[in-house]
């Protein structure tokens, strides 16, 4: 289960990440 966990919470950094990148993007 907590492989599972795991992967979830990378996602969820990853579409964070995303997020602020674009918002960055915007920015400039």
């Amino acid at each position: 289960w907590w492989i599972k966990r795991l992967k979830k919470s990378l996602e969820t950094v990853d579409v964070l990440r995303i997020d602020h990148f674009r918002g960055l993007e915007a920015y400039w």
